[in-house]
């Protein structure tokens, strides 16, 4: 389930959370961070990530700020808590069916990470925001009794964003760090699954998903679909942490990029590099001043301390493997244009062509008599 924008909510819901996020941004992270231990989401040792300095502090906001942006959390707060009350309903009605025991439910929720799209001051305009436009205080403020209504599309500022991410540093988009990466995932399957509530801590990656469920179906992933060849699947079953919270890690390498973010994981160490700022798509930074950072996650579980230049060979290992990976998976060349990528004209195979002729049966592309009138051949007419 995607915690997407713009968040939409029944008033009635919204209402719920009517000043439970007065205290702010600041404060909620901290909250966040002891109840996660308390509840054993996260290591008991697991430090909270450094503060970032992009992010406005709470108290540094005046009234008016700060009563726009917790009108757009409570939203936010309602809009999830209304979709958890109708999945809660999805999974009631699946408990009444007579083989509810043996129903496998894989429930993976989250936005890529919690999202800064909103930008700094948060929106009630989300495509503006995507547009590179910002929205004033006063702007959002003229709509506050419609926040989360059909007359908007709200979304929160970046303050609540890295709350909202908790213990992680970084935000949705930027897929180097875990907070635009990592998100809960719960399982049930009552035939099989007898530890009920309990936590696993290996390593996984969504492209686990498919082969776990074709291995719970005893299906083969097929080597031809249509006649078309298939690309072997990279994703690995999971299958084995159901009975065994200290099944063997299996998943020893994943790279990850989006807008030139990106970081590389293996055997317990990520190396990353954050390129891109969710909330200025129009700005590229370009490559010249690259710093990457390093990790050791197996103690380290939050990526609160960097510890590259105590192990440069290590992150240079890192990197190697990251341009290893990315040319396996065609990830080259990078491409931060962000919000321009959208918008500029792409290369097209039609481009610059003003008349098409189509050939009955035609099996091949003859060559172009001239740039200006050219003949597309296509099988079957189609």
């Amino acid at each position: 389930m995607r915690a997407h924008a713009p968040h939409h909510a029944p008033k009635e819901w919204r209402e719920k959370f009517k000043g439970k996020f007065d205290y702010g941004w600041d404060k909620e992270r901290e909250i966040t961070y002891e109840r996660q231990k308390k509840m054993g989401i996260i290591p008991a040792d697991a430090k909270l990530s450094p503060r970032n300095p992009e992010v406005p502090t709470w108290d540094s906001r005046s009234d008016q700020e700060k009563k726009l942006y917790s009108l757009l959390y409570e939203n936010f707060a309602g809009y999830l808590s209304f979709t958890d009350h109708e999945v809660g309903r999805l999974i009631d009605a699946i408990n009444q069916l007579p083989d509810a025991d043996n129903t496998l439910i894989i429930y993976i929720v989250g936005d890529n990470g919690a999202s800064a799209e909103g930008g700094l001051e948060g929106t009630i305009n989300e495509i503006k925001g995507l547009n590179g436009i910002s929205s004033t205080i006063e702007e959002n403020l003229k709509k506050a009794d419609e926040i989360g209504g059909p007359t908007t599309e709200p979304h929160f500022p970046i303050g609540w964003a890295f709350a909202g991410n908790t213990p992680f540093p970084w935000v949705k988009q930027v897929a180097s760090h875990f907070g635009g990466s990592r998100n809960p995932m719960v399982v049930s399957w009552p035939k099989v699954i007898k530890d009920k509530g309990g936590m696993r801590s290996q390593f996984i990656h969504l492209i686990d998903v498919m082969p776990t469920i074709l291995e719970v179906e005893g299906v083969q992933m097929p080597e031809y679909i249509n006649g078309i060849k298939q690309e072997p699947l990279d994703g690995k079953s999971f299958v084995a942490t159901f009975t065994n919270k200290n099944a063997p890690e299996f998943r020893h390498t994943q790279y990850f990029e989006e807008f030139s973010n990106r970081a590389i994981y293996h055997d317990g160490w990520v190396a990353r590099h954050q390129h891109t700022l969710p909330w200025k798509q129009d700005v590229a930074p370009g490559f010249e001043n690259e710093k990457w950072q390093l990790y050791n996650i197996d103690k380290d579980f939050s990526e609160a301390e960097d510890v590259a230049t105590k192990n440069p060979d290590k992150l240079k290992e890192l990197k190697a493997l990251f341009d290893s990976e990315a040319e396996k998976n065609h990830v080259y060349p990078l491409d931060d244009r962000g919000s321009q990528r959208i918008s500029i004209p792409k290369p097209s195979p039609i481009a610059g062509r003003t008349k098409f002729t189509f050939y009955e049966g035609a099996t091949r592309i003859p060559e172009t008599a001239s740039t200006k009138y050219q003949k597309l051949f296509v099988g079957n007419g189609s």
